[in-house]
């Protein structure tokens, strides 16, 4: 039924006011995009997206946000069978375009010792026959049974008009099976649909979008890719830092499920914000938004499937392409799992509650004090990278750190009992090093005592090996005990010099630097070592250090 429309009196002298005013808005908008570049400028996703998106639970009279296209079913079913059918040890050999075009699916269990060439083996005999197939195209009669039977398999695929069936032989390409990983995935999700689902209806967004970890990272929180990619959602370091999530050498929240769902939720309603279509969005999510929104612009139009058939830009390849379709195949599968997986046993919710650490806390500290099993904390916070775990290392001042339910009013009044001396601040050194002609990163971090992989994330570097004579590197600073923080602020100079610690010089270092290292006077490093001049230490030699 029409709904009914109000409308706003008005003046004729209103209205001719009115129109002129749009006239003018239309040339000023006609002018300003005479000026916009090629390419169109995306601005950073703002920090709190606002719909209207679609869509709140999906009812019976509402659309689905993510039909199934006939064009791509062909792809959606070869996904099917590589996530339903074919495990880990099976390799599909296939047309990279034409994906109802399975050559062959081989068992590596009964491929022998080298299975890897066996199965390039194969693709070679493809290629053979494939080329063969091409020469005698027109003359099918000259074709030998094998590539015959080829050849009638292609008579039967819908032809491309960018992939010509003839050129099969340059498009042979081989997929693992992800049956038995597929598997276990849609198990796990089962321990983070619930809070999930909320996190998307929070924003707005279709409940099918909980489907698309299992093909970024089959539900695994500590997923990582060769790429640096991590966590369920397969979070890139730059998009992560976009959304503020924290990321530093204990700390990686890509890897807790639900805030990178947050994050992951943001950067998906904001490619659908601007592309305004859910089978883009979700394909940016994997070619990025600039990218679809050129291949909309080249293609002239915001159809997924001409997009896929039309858009030949450099980076859209095959994974690109088959994103979506990968996404349909994979909410099929996680709604009907039934039909796929015999027996299978959806993991049961975890009801978490979040309690806020308000200081630097080693592992061992809270497990022993608040009664948490160390493979506890491990499992329910994979965020907490092994640095955390490792000695001399902490959970982190701030870290919403993830507790099942009844575990939570415990340990809050559990943590009151720790003791200053075992809870911890940060102190920033702020110190830096300039770098010398011929230092490594790892010769820098021998000579402060921390990891070449600190350094890196203080410094924002990517590469180890991107470093330069001249440059300047921040030094991690220190942790210091509650307790001793006190009493150093209340102690005198002298007082303070009881407490030590031992430190052994290494080549090149000078006094100075050991002392802005430790955040203490030269003066006081002096008088306690009884040097007399600053020049005179050797490597080797053991000084102390004043704590506080």
């Amino acid at each position: 039924m029409a709904s009914e429309k109000t409308e706003t009196p008005h003046t004729p002298h209103h209205d001719g006011i009115s129109r002129i005013r749009r006239g003018a808005d239309v040339v000023l908008l006609l002018f300003l995009l005479l000026l916009l570049p090629g390419s169109l400028y995306l601005p950073t996703p703002p920090k709190t997206v606002v719909g209207p998106f679609s869509m709140p639970d999906r009812g019976a009279d509402m659309p689905n946000p993510f039909p199934m296209i006939e064009a791509l079913r062909p792809q959606v079913e070869f996904w099917k069978k590589i996530f339903t059918r074919y495990d880990r040890s099976q390799v599909v050999i296939h047309d990279a375009w034409y994906l109802d075009v399975i050559y062959e699916v081989v068992a590596l269990k009964e491929a022998g010792k080298n299975p890897r060439q066996v199965v390039q083996d194969r693709v070679t005999t493809y290629r053979d026959l494939l080329k063969q197939m091409a020469e005698n195209w027109e003359q099918p009669e000259r074709m030998t049974p094998e590539v015959r039977k080829l050849y009638r398999r292609f008579q039967a695929v819908r032809p491309s008009d960018r992939f010509d069936i003839k050129d099969a032989q340059a498009r042979v390409r081989t997929q693992g099976g992800q049956a038995d990983s597929f598997r276990k995935g849609v198990a796990w999700s089962g321990r983070y649909r619930k809070k999930m689902k909320k996190i998307l209806a929070e924003h707005r967004l279709p409940r099918q979008l909980i489907y698309l970890p299992l093909i970024e990272s089959a539900y695994n929180p500590f997923a990582r890719s060769y790429v640096d990619a991590a966590g369920l959602w397969q979070l890139m370091g730059q998009t992560a830092r976009q959304y503020g999530l924290m990321m530093n050498h204990l700390v990686d929240e890509r890897q807790d499920p639900f805030i990178s769902t947050q994050a992951a939720a943001r950067h998906l309603a904001h490619n659908y914000e601007v592309l305004r279509s859910w089978p883009l969005a979700i394909t940016a999510y994997n070619h990025g938004l600039q990218g679809m929104v050129t291949a909309t612009r080249q293609v002239k139009s915001e159809n997924i499937v001409r997009v896929i058939e039309k858009y030949d830009g450099s980076r859209f390849e095959f994974a690109s392409r088959n994103f979506y379709p990968e996404f349909l195949a994979a909410v099929d599968v996680g709604v009907n799992y039934k039909q796929y997986y015999d027996d299978l046993k959806i993991e049961a919710p975890l009801e978490t509650e979040v309690f806020t650490v308000p200081d630097y806390v080693s592992v061992r500290v809270l497990s022993e004090y608040c009664g948490l099993p160390v493979s506890s904390i491990r499992d329910l916070n994979p965020a907490l990278l092994s640095g955390a775990f490792a000695s001399g290392g902490f959970v982190p001042k701030g870290y919403a750190l993830n507790l099942m339910q009844p575990d939570r009013a415990k340990v809050e009044n559990a943590y009151a009992s720790i003791p200053d001396t075992l809870k911890y601040r940060y102190v920033k050194s702020g110190q830096t090093y300039r770098v010398r002609r011929g230092q490594t990163l790892s010769e820098i971090a021998g000579r402060y005592n921390v990891s070449a992989r600190t350094l890196m994330r203080l410094n924002g570097l990517r590469s180890a090996n991107r470093i330069r004579p001249g440059q300047r590197l921040k030094l991690p600073g220190r942790y210091v005990a509650l307790a001793r923080a006190v009493s150093a602020a209340k102690a005198d100079e002298t007082t303070r010099l009881q407490l030590t610690t031992k430190h052994r010089v290494k080549r090149g270092e000078t006094l100075s630097e050991i002392a802005n290292r430790y955040g203490i006077s030269l003066r006081s490093l002096k008088k306690l070592n009884a040097i007399r001049n600053s020049r005179k230490i050797r490597a080797g030699q053991v000084l102390k250090i004043p704590e506080g």
